[in-house]
């Protein structure tokens, strides 16, 4: 048993941060496995076990790089219970997105046209293929993923 549920994301902040604009979406789209809502309401399992997808539209982020190295998007999602079991399984598509991203040392480059899939599996093989135009040259595809997620 799935559902969707369409949330509709105006701007993104970095409170954890500076407060800078992490980015804008069009729309959201969130696939949801309705078969695991008796152990999320049960407090066995975090929320994040519902999910089956996650489509993008039209996203614009800005990611630029820390000075220790850390990217600016990699403290935005955080555990609401670290105590209890759970991750995301599933499909991150996104359609038509724009990337600005600037590394530590100030090189900044520019992502336009980003369409891809990523199907991730933290238990076992993710994989997925993304295309865009960078800086304005075409590249098809940018990045080709297949292996083991490891969160630290």
């Amino acid at each position: 048993m799935c559902g969707k549920i369409s949330i509709y994301i105006y701007i993104i902040h970095n409170v954890y941060g500076d407060g800078h604009l992490v980015g804008t979406a069009q729309d959201v789209a969130v696939g949801v496995k309705l078969s695991a809502l008796p152990s999320i309401i049960g407090g066995n399992t975090s929320g994040a076990t519902a999910i089956s997808s996650v489509t993008v539209e039209s996203p614009d982020l800005h990611i630029w790089q820390l000075v220790d190295g850390s990217w600016s998007v990699e403290k935005l999602v955080k555990p609401s219970n670290p105590n209890k079991s759970g991750s995301f399984d599933g499909d991150i598509t996104i359609n038509n997105g724009h990337v600005a991203l600037r590394t530590k040392d100030g090189i900044k480059r520019n992502v336009e046209k980003l369409d891809g899939t990523v199907a991730l599996n933290m238990s076992g093989m993710s994989k997925g293929a993304f295309t865009a135009d960078i800086d304005g040259s075409s590249v098809r595809p940018i990045l080709l993923l297949m292996g083991k997620v490891v969160l630290c």
